[in-house]
């Protein structure tokens, strides 16, 4: 059944690279920095200068997210658009495409640049910043529209955790040890 809608979700991705151009291909190729381990790890880091508290969150919630991510993987070992239709493969990738660590991603900066940071670009910036990163994985035919939103629900998942356990635990007095 998944392998039948997955030639729905190819006509799909056929249908936004009709849109095609020099200038889309080099944004959504240079966009993907933004779902490589360098970009993370920055993120990470800049977020400690908000705080050490704040900086040890963000660093659990994405290695959470990085492990959970490569778990489903495995669990789910589903192809990527590429691999089906090599034509489609602006990039390739050779790891399984289901969920979209990407969007796992995007989801989180998302919410912890809304949560974490001040002032009004973030409401802006954040969202943005999730659309593009999802919509250019479509693009480049690395994941199909289901990938994304798995990688959506996962991150949102996680982002639950980051708010319900995380953030509060943090926000939370330590007792004086004198």
């Amino acid at each position: 059944m998944i392998q039948q809608f997955h030639l729905h979700e190819l006509s799909w991705i056929q249908a936004l690279q009709n849109f095609r151009t020099p200038i889309l291909d080099d944004w959504f190729r240079f966009s993907q920095f933004f779902d490589h381990a360098y970009f993370y790890i920055l993120f990470v880091l800049g977020t400690f200068l908000l705080g050490r508290k704040v900086g040890l969150r963000v660093a659990i919630v994405f290695i959470m997210s990085a492990l959970a991510n490569k778990a489903l993987k495995l669990l789910f070992d589903l192809p990527r658009p590429h691999m089906l239709d090599p034509s489609l493969g602006i990039v390739s990738l050779n790891s399984p495409g289901f969920p979209s660590g990407a969007a796992q991603g995007a989801v989180l900066v998302c919410g912890i640049l809304i949560a974490e940071f001040k002032g009004t670009w973030r409401f802006f910036v954040g969202p943005l910043f999730a659309l593009n990163l999802c919509l250019s994985r479509v693009y480049l035919g690395v994941h199909f529209p289901t990938d994304i939103l798995g990688g959506i629900v996962v991150g949102f998942a996680l982002l639950t955790f980051y708010f319900t356990v995380l953030l509060p635990h943090s926000k939370a007095k330590l007792p004086d040890s004198s």
